[in-house]
């Protein structure tokens, strides 16, 4: 027992895991798509500075393998995104050595580059809104289709102003004019920087796009709540957890996120007209077998 205990103390190993990557992680598990409240009861948890802190009981929307897989899809589409900054990077850092005053230019578009990466990540959602002078966050102007009049808007108002936290449009002009005057680069050299830079624009661009859409979807969500009424119903359908039973009398979270029957809800909801309150009506159908559920095998 003692060679294993020094076996296991010998061939331990630690990876450092840098803090945006540590949040962003915990952001993921902690997002109300991987778990969800419950109505009762609470823990304790007790922090190293001897304060306590009550925390309510939660259970998992998916089973662990589930998660695992979304968080790794979830982690590729960020990921790509993320990487066409990294690569922008890495191209402005190449170009500094083949142009003059080329540190100090470098510098400064990368500090561009890493500005616009977290006005992504982190604010760019904020700032879209139904009515904006800024064309990519005035919502009906920046998802309008111009060729097609049913899928376009008309805004009241001008989109003549430019974001000034957002400076991917003046770093990438950068990058670009000062490649065209780069001298110690080979043509192919320079063809090959000028793909990756357009693979980049392409990236980010497909990264935007997709927040704009999950901002007007979640409007689009909260304005079908605001509009019923007690002669309009709203109904969400949804795959469930499947569930098998592995004992003859399990709790809640013995059972919950199993593999086995295919259970799909469906939540119909309406405003009564007496105090506007929501009232809600949930059907749960049980399926044998169902390969189109979420979690099947």
């Amino acid at each position: 027992m003692v060679e294993v205990q020094k076996f296991l103390n010998k061939n331990k190993k630690r990876i450092k895991v840098s803090p945006e990557k540590l949040d962003h992680f915990l952001a993921f598990i902690t997002s109300a798509k991987i778990i969800q409240d419950l109505p009762f009861g609470e823990k304790t948890l007790k922090l190293s500075s001897g304060s306590e802190i009550k925390i309510p009981n939660v259970i998992r929307t998916s089973i662990p393998e589930q998660i695992i897989k979304q968080y790794q899809r979830f982690g590729l589409f960020l990921g790509g995104r993320a990487k066409a900054f990294d690569d922008l990077v890495e191209v402005a850092d190449k170009l500094g050595d083949n142009y003059e005053n080329g540190l100090s230019w470098s510098r400064e578009v990368i500090s561009k580059l890493k500005l616009a990466k977290r006005y992504f990540k982190e604010d760019y959602k904020v700032h879209v809104s139904s009515s904006s002078r800024v064309p990519d966050h005035c919502r009906p102007y920046a998802l309008s289709q111009g060729n097609e009049k049913a899928y376009s808007s008309t805004c009241d108002h001008q989109h003549d102003l430019a974001c000034d936290r957002c400076n991917l449009p003046t770093a990438v002009g950068e990058i670009e004019s000062v490649l065209d005057k780069a001298i110690l680069i080979s043509q192919e050299e320079k063809e090959e920087i000028k793909f990756v830079v357009e693979q980049s624009k392409k990236n980010i661009d497909a990264w935007k796009s997709h927040l704009l859409r999950s901002v007007n979807q979640d409007e689009g969500r909260i304005d079908m709540l605001n509009t019923l009424d007690s002669k309009s119903v709203l109904v969400v359908l949804d795959w469930a957890m499947k569930f098998i039973p592995r004992k003859y009398r399990e709790s809640q979270t013995d059972w919950f996120g199993k593999r086995g029957i295919s259970w799909h809800v469906s939540v119909a909801m309406r405003k009564l007209e007496e105090d506007k309150s929501m009232q809600m009506l949930t059907l749960v159908h049980i399926f044998q077998k169902s390969k189109f559920c979420f979690g099947s095998d």
